[in-house]
């Protein structure tokens, strides 16, 4: 929300830490989006090209990565810092590590590799583009300077999707709504020259409720745009949503990592977020994998779309699981990790009949909501 006070405004990005107890026995948010089955039956859809064993690297754009973490040890391989203080603009190891936790919590999402509690693609590697200080602080201008780091080393990095878990409380209908401010501006051009790059850039919707509009940079064109869902797949009470909104994936008591070497629970759309990167990933690496296969060369990303980032999101929203919200009156798509993998796949694996689930104590707790602000 750009709130207007005195002689200042607020850009406030939304860090949304609604923690939660697990929503429903028995049910995660990696199984509601096939990513038990990804695992088991694409296991060298991985992140790493078959060929040159390069590795995908996705940029973390939030509070930096605890890079110490068992869970993540050894493969956070490069970072920055843009929050405000004596290290703004260093490289060094220190300089990025989180101090608040949001940014673990959804790099755990995208690549732990912590037994039971694996992230989507775990052999991906991360970079920490930090810009969040330890309060949660922030200004859109150092967004934007990380954004432009991201583009200027996202050749030599091999960064090939960028995570955004973060968004304005003011919410608007369309790109066009959104004020003509040069820290809005800049962030924007950093955006149209990620899509450029091929480098899918993922953005969290936001957690103000809205079914009208999204946050900034969520309703972006350039960016895929996401909600948060439910265990039952209908669309989470607090996301925001309008028809901009591109792909819902599941948001409420999710497990990741937490500073420290610890774990923890949450909610939001900030959560949601990084499975949707790590699709992208991952989608990217049945493509080069299957132009591999059938013709020995290096795969055409696009397609027929104008970026990959077009054909993903083209992707993910035929193979999604729709899910009506009558609050807006629309019907999205549910991330469907392993439909998406099959669409791309001419001899897709056969599939087991799941056993039947009993769900017992249905039902969820939530409890404490904290909420950070960035003052641009």
């Amino acid at each position: 929300m750009i709130r207007h006070t005195h002689r200042w405004f607020y850009a406030a990005f939304v860090i949304a830490l609604l923690l939660s107890s697990s929503a429903i026995a028995g049910v995660t948010a990696s199984g509601i989006i096939g990513v038990d089955q990804v695992h088991s039956l694409y296991p060298n859809i991985d992140g790493v090209d078959d060929l040159t064993g390069n590795v995908q690297r996705v940029a973390i754009v939030d509070t930096g990565i605890d890079w110490s973490h068992p869970a993540l040890a050894g493969r956070v391989v490069a970072g920055v810092n843009y929050a405000a203080g004596a290290s703004w603009g260093s490289e060094a190891p220190s300089a990025y590590m989180d101090q608040h936790g949001h940014g673990t919590f959804v790099s755990g999402l995208v690549a732990s590799n912590q037994p039971g509690m694996m992230g989507v693609a775990p052999n991906v590697e991360l970079v920490a583009v930090r810009v969040l200080a330890s309060n949660g602080q922030g200004s859109f201008s150092d967004v934007a300077t990380g954004l432009q780091w991201v583009n200027d080393h996202a050749a030599e990095l091999n960064i090939t999707a960028v995570n955004l878990s973060l968004g304005t409380t003011n919410t608007y209908a369309s790109p066009e709504a959104v004020p003509s401010l040069s820290t809005y501006n800049q962030l924007h051009d950093q955006l149209i020259a990620l899509e450029q790059k091929d480098i899918v850039t993922v953005v969290s919707a936001g957690n103000g409720s809205s079914s009208t509009g999204l946050s900034v940079p969520a309703i972006y064109d350039e960016v895929v745009s996401v909600g948060s869902s439910t265990v039952t797949d209908r669309v989470s009470a607090t996301s925001n949503r309008n028809a901009s909104l591109e792909a819902l994936a599941p948001g409420e008591g999710i497990q990741s990592l937490w500073v420290d070497g610890g774990y923890s629970y949450g909610s939001g759309t900030s959560y949601a977020a990084p499975y949707v990167t790590a699709a992208a990933v991952l989608t990217r690496d049945m493509i080069d994998h299957q132009a591999w296969v059938q013709a020995g060369a290096q795969a055409d990303l696009d397609g027929e779309f104008d970026s990959y980032q077009d054909r993903f999101t083209d992707l993910i929203q035929s193979t999604g699981v729709d899910v009506y919200d009558a609050a807006s009156d629309y019907t999205y798509d549910r991330l469907d990790l392993f439909a998406a993998l099959t669409a791309l796949d001419p001899n897709p694996p056969s599939v087991p009949e799941p056993a039947s689930l009993i769900m017992i104590g249905a039902g969820m707790l939530m409890m404490t909501h904290r909420r950070s602000r960035m003052i641009g």
